[in-house]
């Protein structure tokens, strides 16, 4: 009787496995589509329930650089190319033509308020390590308020760049106090002026996170030459 019990268990088991509905049966897939589990899988270039509705190829086919897909082949902008756009023609030099100043701190890392309380002179600089590039003390805006969009244009101070890929170039942040070493350094970041990815930028943005920095925001303008 032992035995018997164990193999009618067995028994039933087994006939109700048997009896397990086909979950695709009636399940029609179109165009080479496959049923599992009731489902239709398509096959690239079909969706739907039945693998019925074409695909936009344009939707798994990434275009960089700001390149277009058409049919599922990208349309590249100048000065790029590849499949999808992400290989750039590395620019011959780069032009510094404008800087901005977005907002400041107005107070310095210890609180204390730029010019003891009086709104302060600021003027930018550029450096590549050391070297001082441009020196915009001449064009400073007086009595300038910390969150006004001010500009520079450098016009004929405009900055050449050849070594585009050099991660030592700087912009720094100054309140004039009559010049003569007298003046204060407020902030500055330093920046690299071409990247061989993300395309080809007309400016940089500059700013930190931390406590003190993030309360400037540093602006570079370029042009490109091939």
């Amino acid at each position: 009787m032992k035995k018997i019990i164990p193999l009618f268990i067995l028994a039933i088991v087994v006939a109700a496995t048997s009896c397990k509905r086909n979950l695709c049966e009636g399940v029609v897939c179109n165009n080479a589509g496959t049923c599992e589990e009731g489902n239709c899988q398509c096959p690239p270039a079909w969706t739907g329930v039945a693998c019925d509705v074409r695909t936009n190829p344009c939707d798994t086919t990434p275009c960089y650089n700001g390149g277009t897909c058409n049919n599922g082949v990208c349309g590249c902008p100048v000065h790029t190319s590849g499949a999808d756009c992400s290989i750039q023609e590395t620019p011959l030099h780069m032009v510094i033509n404008k800087l901005a100043i977005g907002e400041f701190n107005p107070a310095d890392p210890n609180g204390v308020l730029w010019d003891n309380g009086s709104p302060p002179d600021i003027y930018p600089i550029i450096k590549l390590g050391t070297q001082v590039l441009y020196d915009g003390s001449p064009y400073r805006k007086d009595e300038a308020n910390y969150n006004t969009w001010y500009t520079y244009v450098l016009g004929g101070d405009s900055i050449t760049i050849n070594d585009i890929t050099n991660s030592t170039y700087r912009m720094e942040l100054w309140d004039y106090d009559g010049g003569g070493g007298n003046d204060t350094y407020m902030d500055g970041f330093n920046f690299t002026p071409y990247s061989s990815t993300g395309g080809f930028p007309g400016s940089i943005t500059m700013n930190d996170t931390t406590a003190y920095h993030n309360k400037f925001e540093l602006h570079v303008y370029f042009q490109y030459s091939w």
